[in-house]
């Protein structure tokens, strides 16, 4: 179970960064501002090296959120190279940033929840 999950980390973190590279260098359309994609690959980066710490160091609870916050952006940067390509309808692009800000807003939360814990339990 754990080697397929890594497995699957592994992959959607290797798709992420291919997407955003794709919309970076071979699908612009030239009005677009490259630092997103510079951003969001270094993002993704940095949530696989802090799960592959958690892994190293077995603290399961910290793996969740990255995992999660590497198929969030994954899921994000899907949809940006999507609506690149072709026209995806308003319909559906309105419902999926609700989604993906609502999913995204619940593990920020999830995140400062745990902090503030840790910060209350080492007092």
């Amino acid at each position: 179970m754990k080697d397929k999950k890594n497995f699957l980390v592994y992959l959607i973190t290797t798709l992420t960064v291919l997407l955003n590279f794709f919309m970076l260098f071979i699908v612009r359309s030239g009005n677009e501002n490259i630092f997103s994609n510079i951003f969001v690959i270094l993002i993704a980066l940095f949530c696989l090296k802090i799960y592959i710490i958690a892994i190293k160091t077995n603290q399961t609870s910290k793996m969740r959120p990255e995992f999660y916050g590497i198929l969030f952006l994954f899921g994000v940067s899907a949809m940006r190279f999507l609506n690149r390509i072709i026209q995806v309808s308003d319909a559906i692009n309105y419902s999926i940033i609700i989604v993906f800000l609502g999913g995204g807003t619940f593990f920020l939360v999830i995140a400062i929840g745990r902090i503030s814990t840790n910060i209350k339990n080492r007092k």
